[in-house]
């Protein structure tokens, strides 16, 4: 928050910062992004042994965020997905689109994961990080 000492940040003035984005036209999603990181860079500041240099307990209703009341999140029926599926043109595109389609994997999510990532009896997908570069993958390449 500009030159404002991390100590100095505390629930009044997450509550100023709050009010002027919402005068800057900011969305609730991105009001509420931004003081989660705010929120993130107070309690990182640690001393040597680990411990939080400027704990804070947030007063939420103090500082009345905007409530995201409309989320924006775009999502497909599953009438939507299985015409998506039936309608890929290679078979390791229908499994990309109904994977994303059943799980709500995002598309860099899904072509990020690796085989050390499945578990052995192929029930679990341990998601670690997205992919790089989507036009670096396998996938794009047809």
């Amino acid at each position: 928050m500009g030159n404002m000492p991390l100590d100095n940040i505390k629930n009044l003035a997450l509550k100023n910062l709050g009010i002027k984005m919402v005068e800057g036209g900011l969305g609730e999603s991105a009001i509420r992004g931004y003081t989660n990181v705010l929120k993130m860079v107070v309690a990182s500041a640690v001393n040597e042994e680990g411990e939080e240099l400027y704990p804070r307990r947030w007063n939420h209703s103090f500082i009345d965020l905007p409530r995201i009341s409309n989320s924006k999140q775009p999502s497909f029926s599953g009438e939507m997905v299985t015409r998506i599926v039936a309608g890929a043109r290679k078979e390791k595109y229908q499994l990309f689109f109904a994977l994303c389609g059943g799980t709500g994997l995002r598309f860099g999510e899904a072509l990020g994961i690796r085989v050390q990532n499945i578990s052995p009896d192929f029930s679990t997908i341990k998601i670690v990080q997205k992919s790089a570069a989507i036009a670096d993958s396998e996938f794009s390449q047809d």
